[in-house]
């Protein structure tokens, strides 16, 4: 456990204690003990504190107690023990919920300070001491992403079909990420063509289903889950790269038979539309000629006559 000196000084000064000279002068309290289960916490967890110490029986202060008390990096009391005025030794342990505490857990980590707070009053002078600091940090838990039966490419037309899975990897043993909402954005060339938020099962997965032909487009296409935050973890995000082929580029799944029959219908549309080029063409030369022979005859006529 890390002692604040650098905390203890600040905190002295700013309540005047060196004006109070004679009080400074030998605690009525010695502490035993002074401890907490671990100095790095998750956001969801509890703080154990444990404490031992000995107030003094024949103290001539006025008035004094002990207290235990959790401040924040901007010195802001966030909880406090009962105070405690039995002389002689005393111990005892103390559970605080950090989601209690109302930190605003806008940031990754915390830092918080565990105080044993000595309180003293002589001759109608108070004095505030801390007697020993503990620095522990709280954090957000991590998230990881695993996908499942996921292709980096497809043909246009087909689906894009996978599952993807999160894992809680803050604990010793990954643990499933269950009823966390998951956003899905597929972005090509900084247009986004699909969007929607999922939520996982039990099991931390969630299922996509998304065509190709209204949702994607042709060439690279870039896959990014976000796990939106919460007050417990970190608002992460994953990429992914998905290369979607023109249906007229050779690939591994050029002999698929709806491949092959996408392939053929175009052969086929391309067929018909070079034959119908065809014909117009053929009547504009028969019209042209026809045209040409009755305007010759209607001449021939004319230079008769005359």
């Amino acid at each position: 456990m890390k002692k604040k000196s650098i905390f203890i000084i600040c905190f002295i000064v700013s309540i005047g204690l060196f004006y109070y000279p004679s009080i400074a002068k030998g605690y009525p309290c010695e502490v035993i003990l002074f401890d907490t289960n671990k100095d790095t916490y998750y956001v969801d967890e509890s703080i154990i504190i444990n404490a031992e110490w000995n107030l003094d029986t024949n103290s001539s202060y006025e008035e004094y107690f002990i207290q235990i008390q959790i401040y924040n990096a901007s010195y802001d009391l966030l909880w406090k023990s009962s105070e405690y005025t039995q002389t002689g030794i005393n111990s005892d342990v103390w559970i605080v919920d950090i989601q209690d505490l109302n930190l605003t857990l806008k940031n990754n980590t915390n830092s918080l300070y565990v105080i044993f707070y000595l309180y003293l009053s002589q001759e109608g002078m108070p004095a505030d001491i801390f007697l020993e600091t503990i620095e522990i940090i709280t954090i957000k838990r991590n998230i990881s992403c695993e996908l499942i039966g996921f292709k980096d490419y497809l043909n246009f037309g087909e689906v894009l079909h996978f599952k993807a899975r999160f894992y809680n990897t803050s604990l010793n043993n990954n643990s499933f990420l269950t009823n966390h909402i998951i956003s899905l954005k597929i972005i090509s060339k900084n247009f986004v063509f699909y969007k929607k938020n999922y939520t996982t099962n039990s099991s931390g997965i969630i299922e996509i289903f998304v065509s190709s032909y209204s949702n994607l487009t042709i060439g690279l296409n870039l896959i990014i889950f976000t796990a939106l935050s919460n007050q417990f973890f970190k608002e992460l995000y994953f990429e992914f790269e998905l290369l979607i082929q023109s249906p007229t580029l050779e690939d591994p799944n050029s002999k698929n038979p709806k491949n092959i029959e996408n392939s053929l219908q175009l052969e086929l549309i391309s067929l018909i539309s070079i034959i119908s080029l065809l014909v117009v063409i053929s009547l504009i030369i028969y019209y042209n000629n026809t045209k040409r022979r009755v305007r010759h005859k209607n001449l021939s006529e004319i230079t008769f006559k005359y």
